[in-house]
């Protein structure tokens, strides 16, 4: 037999009877024959027991959820979405570079390490350390918001509001002030 890590036919009585594996230190191969239409028989070898997030016939891939290179000396590594991806999905990470391709909870960049715009919070916090994961939509009063895409502090959530408008969605005039929804703000 091929000791663990070579594959052939140790029957032979040669040097060249068993071959190293095509395959990721620490992987183990076996070769199989394949029989095509009209019975021409070939073989191959497929690996088995692939490094740690690594898949293929020759572990040549990364899994859902992590990335690299594994052909070329980058093993797969965990994907780094800071906990805004749904763990499980394909695509949620490019399987090469790592990017971060399905942020969720309002999220984006590279890692889902920002928040969208006309959200708040801190995409890189748990949702112990803030209450929700993520970040939040500011919830802003159209009437009362100047407009913009940009139109809440990614802080705190506040609304900029327009003229004489006040509340932190920008939701009531102030004091000394009138009619919200007003194309300006409130009148004085």
């Amino acid at each position: 037999m091929c000791a663990d890590g070579f594959f052939g036919n140790s029957l032979d009585g040669t040097k060249s009877d068993c071959q190293k594996c095509p395959c990721p230190e620490g992987a183990t191969c076996a070769q199989t024959k394949l029989i095509a239409e009209g019975g021409a028989e070939s073989s191959d070898v497929t690996c088995f027991d692939c490094p740690s997030g690594s898949t293929g016939n020759r572990c040549e891939k990364c899994q859902t959820d992590f990335f690299g290179d594994p052909l070329n000396g980058r093993p797969c590594q965990k994907c780094n979405c800071n906990g805004n991806m749904e763990p499980g999905v394909p695509g949620n990470c490019e399987g090469v570079t790592g990017e971060c391709k399905k942020c969720l909870h309002y999220t984006k960049g590279y890692n889902c390490q920002a928040c969208e715009l006309g959200t708040y919070g801190n995409p890189l916090a748990s949702s112990q350390e803030q209450g929700w994961k993520g970040c939040k939509n500011c919830g802003c009063n159209p009437d009362g918001t100047k407009a913009g895409e940009d139109n809440c502090n990614q802080d705190d959530g506040q609304c900029k509001c327009k003229n004489g408008v006040g509340g932190k969605h920008c939701e009531i005039c102030l004091e000394g002030y009138y009619g919200h929804g007003e194309e300006e703000g409130c009148l004085e």
